[in-house]
């Protein structure tokens, strides 16, 4: 190559290390207003086991919002808790052209804390070291979210025992561990230390404004002696924001025969299904199950040779018979929502104890209502409506109440207050004329008529604990 060749190279390369030097040069301005939106994330695993005296490198990058490195920035990294001998390779780094800030740490005897790294507009982050001589693991999570919400905190938990569908965001069991938080969706929350096992459950609260926001769950996770195991949890939006305070009109049915002597209380349910039922096809809309007393003698019928609603396989011995309590008096309604000819659940004594009904239980009833129609008083069938309408104002008493839901309290409960009002009574005379009665729940024996106590949701379901209400009689 000739003197004047390499001479005209000379330029040419210097103009490409001025540009080299541009590219890579610093960034970091103080009092950009770019910085105000700037953030500081984690490179790798924000946790970490290590034996005494082992050495290991944290790793930061600092990023403006748009994904941009963000060159020359200081950023600080402090000791927090008892390091116990521990010792960070320096408190002060600027970041790398890849915007990356990387700290050495020396552990030293057994012991845990965190390192916390500051940038100088920001959020910080927070590293969690185990030191420790047991062969333990821990849990690293990479968390995805395809919500609108601007989620500002994500609190990892490590369960044993359950699973997913248990856990309530709003009201979680203790966990085995709670894991370091994060503030960032690109950063990856950890549990450590953990026990090498396999059936550990991990759970992700996401929060706004201090509210669970977002829930996220794996179950059946691994963790191995001495290895990080990543987690990807998908977060999903819980409706945290339903409000249930207000009053609701609710209707209730009760069994009071409960307070009764057994002989009473079996009366009161005969009269009762004698006469409840009135539509020969089903319906279940008015919870009609046949036609009686053609429907009520069938199921008589049918408890001495078919024993339905047994479990497959089970002995007729242990649960037919006329006195079988598997389902009430009168009560055919499996006839029309089960297949008595394949279904497992109807036991017959003998073949075709059961699949007889399936194809004849409407001509039976029908048999058996021309009968009574035929040769019964009209004025006995009255006065078997009559007394069957007296004994269902017990067995399936209709009571309307007000539940009454205060604001969410401090706790996240919802206070209710669940109050007792009118009793309905429908009465048929012995013409056959029906009749509506209203009472006060006072005047019918029932002497608390509120309840209070803590109700709790679950996204848009309220949890409301069961209770009950004390009835005196006479």
């Amino acid at each position: 190559m000739s003197l004047s060749h390499r001479l005209a190279l000379i330029p040419l390369s210097l103009i490409l290390f001025a540009a080299a030097c541009a590219d890579g040069g610093e960034n970091y301005v103080p009092g950009d207003m770019r910085l105000e939106q700037a953030r500081l994330e984690i490179v790798g695993s924000n946790t970490f086991n290590v034996r005494p005296n082992e050495r290991i490198d944290l790793r930061v990058r600092y990023v403006f919002d748009d994904g941009e490195f963000i060159v020359g920035a200081p950023i600080a990294f402090e000791v927090e808790g008892i390091a116990n001998g521990a010792s960070l390779s320096a408190l002060r780094v600027d970041t790398a052209p890849d915007g990356v800030a990387a700290v050495g740490l020396a552990a030293g005897d057994e012991t845990t804390f965190s390192i916390i790294a500051t940038p100088p507009v920001g959020n910080s982050v927070t590293f969690r070291i185990n030191v420790t001589q047991e062969d333990v693991g821990s849990i690293s999570i990479s968390m995805r979210y395809t919500g609108m919400e601007s989620l500002d905190e994500f609190k990892p938990y490590l369960f044993r025992g359950t699973n997913c569908e248990a856990l309530n965001p709003s009201r979680l069991p203790t966990a085995e561990r709670i894991g370091t938080p994060v503030r960032s969706i690109r950063d990856r929350p950890a549990i450590n230390p953990v026990a090498p096992g396999t059936d550990y459950v991990v759970a992700v609260i996401a929060t706004l404004a201090g509210e669970p926001a977002a829930f996220g769950c794996k179950v059946g996770v691994e963790v191995r002696a001495g290895e990080e195991t990543l987690v990807t949890i998908d977060l999903s939006d819980l409706a945290t924001n339903v409000r249930f305070e207000g009053t609701y009109d609710l209707a209730n049915r009760f069994n009071f025969t409960g307070v009764l002597p057994p002989s009473v209380a079996t009366g009161l349910e005969v009269l009762a299904e004698l006469t409840d039922d009135d539509d020969i096809d089903g319906n279940p809309a008015t919870e009609d199950w046949g036609q009686d007393p053609g429907a009520f003698i069938l199921d008589i019928m049918m408890r001495l040779t078919c024993a339905w609603e047994c479990a497959g396989g089970e002995d007729y011995g242990a649960c037919g018979g006329v006195n079988s309590d598997r389902h009430g008096y009168g009560d055919i309604e499996k006839l029309y929502t089960e297949n008595f000819t394949s279904w497992s659940g109807a036991e017959s004594r003998f073949f075709g104890g059961c699949g007889g009904y399936e194809l004849g239980g409407r001509a039976m009833q029908n048999f058996v209502n021309n009968a009574v129609a035929g040769y019964v008083p009209e004025v006995v069938t009255r006065f078997l409506e009559a007394a069957g309408d007296l004994a269902r104002a017990i067995t399936d008493a209709r009571i309307q109440s007000a539940l009454i839901l205060e604001p969410r309290d401090e706790f996240g409960d919802i206070p209710f207050d669940h109050r007792l009002l009118i009793m309905e009574v429908s009465l048929r005379d012995l013409g056959g004329m029906e009749h509506f009665f209203m009472f006060e729940m006072r005047e019918v024996g029932v002497t608390e008529l509120s309840r209070t106590g803590l109700a709790d949701s679950f996204g848009e379901t309220l949890q409301i604990p069961a209770h009950s209400f004390d009835l005196h009689l006479g």
